[in-house]
């Protein structure tokens, strides 16, 4: 893929990376630890964090070969020793997620276009110490909240963590001063909105994920944290 001659720049992600940094570092992740970032978009997010913390190896992805595209200009114009190499990753289907060693050669090198060998292999469980998704929820589809949470609590190991960062609705009532932002989204996209919290915490019980945290720390923004259980619900 030909690199862009610009990277793309969220504003947003200058404002609350070094929120997210802290809120990573409250993690305690294990050195060594490996982290996947769902929806990685400009790259601004895993690259500060990766800098803030060296000891942790991250793994961004994208499904928009565009963002990818910036993610790959990013890291050449910013490289880091514990970044791999950005791949597509759609969040609605944890198969297509990275796993270790994941350098079929067969593949297109942008995972476009992934081999039958890729598509139908076993996966490797438990390997991820976390997963990463910020501000996604909202601007896709119900099938990429349902996966992401399926996928975190698929691939992270015991005690793993989940963090989601972004806005959301509370027991079906949205906060009054993101009504506009709600109907704007709807707007360009009927299956885009505000998740619902309640939701997102039956749906992670179901998939082995138990909530440790809910802080909002940013006004009209949630962080939330899930653990993978130790043992399967019921066992």
């Amino acid at each position: 893929m030909q690199l862009p001659d610009e990277m793309l720049h969220s504003q947003v992600a200058d404002q609350n990376k070094d929120l997210l940094l802290a809120a990573v570092r409250q993690l305690s992740l294990p050195s060594g630890g490996h982290v996947l970032e769902i929806a990685s978009g400009t790259g601004q997010h895993v690259t500060h964090l990766a800098a803030g913390l060296p000891e942790l190896t991250f793994h961004p992805s994208d499904v928009n070969t565009h963002m990818l595209a910036t993610l790959r200009k990013r890291l050449a114009d910013e490289p880091l020793n514990n970044v791999c190499p950005p791949r597509v990753a759609d969040a609605a289907e944890p198969d297509t997620w990275p796993v270790p060693g994941d350098t079929c050669r067969t593949c297109s090198p942008d995972r476009t276009a992934r081999c039958e060998a890729c598509r139908t292999r076993a996966h490797v469980p438990g390997w991820l110490d976390a997963v990463l998704c910020i501000n996604m929820t909202h601007v896709a589809p119900p099938e990429s909240w349902r996966g992401l949470l399926t996928g975190a609590g698929r691939w992270l190991r015991p005690g793993g963590a989940l963090l989601l960062y972004g806005p959301f609705q509370r027991e079906g009532r949205i906060p009054a001063n993101l009504e506009t932002f709600q109907q704007r989204l709807q707007q360009e996209n009927p299956s885009w909105g505000l998740r619902d919290v309640s939701e997102l915490c039956e749906h992670a019980e179901s998939c082995g994920l138990r909530l440790e945290s809910d802080t909002q720390p940013a006004p009209n923004q949630s962080l939330l944290v899930w653990r993978r259980r130790t043992a399967d619900p019921g066992s």
